[in-house]
């Protein structure tokens, strides 16, 4: 069964204030650990998105912000990294013809922000049939907002892990 890291959204704009140090524990990982592919996603806020026009979010629209974060960047390429307008990575097209073309059926997913676009993507991966492990250790929130990560890590819980007695 092959696998992919999917390493999501840890760009320029959202790896500050807690997220500081995740991009150097990403890096270290990825040197520690034998994956078949790493992936990387990174959001572009379109103007014409939702994230503008109902949540008025009105950054992240283009580069430096959009980059992926030099720590990444020079394992980032065009061939693995993918721009998502949305919050999960299966709705850029290009992300999904990758997993199928390498015939990847288990996905390791970390990155910014886990109560966001990490569990969007995770809950996606489930419903599509992939195998799914979010890596909390290396996924965080942009800033201090504890109670969402611990929001997001007892839904994982619930929703990702939970066996379901016989």
């Amino acid at each position: 069964m092959k696998n992919a890291l999917v390493v999501v959204d840890v760009q320029n704009h959202y790896a500050v204030e807690k997220a500081a140090d995740l991009p150097e524990k990403i890096l270290k990982h990825i040197k520690n650990t034998k994956y078949d592919y790493v992936v990387f996603t990174k959001f572009r806020n379109d103007p014409s998105s939702n994230f503008h026009k109902i949540l008025e979010y009105t950054k992240s629209i283009g580069p430096p912000s959009t980059d992926i974060h030099p720590v990444l960047r020079p394992l980032s390429n065009k061939g693995n990294t993918f721009e998502k307008l949305t919050y999960s990575a299966f709705k850029a097209q290009e992300f999904v013809d990758f997993l199928k073309q390498h015939k990847i059926e288990e996905l390791f997913i970390c990155g910014i922000n886990i109560d966001g676009c990490v569990l969007a993507t995770a809950y996606e991966a489930f419903d599509l049939g992939y195998k799914v492990k979010i890596l909390e250790e290396l996924s965080s929130v942009a800033s201090f907002r504890d109670d969402y990560e611990e929001a997001a890590k007892t839904i994982i819980a619930r929703n990702l892990k939970r066996k379901i007695p016989k």
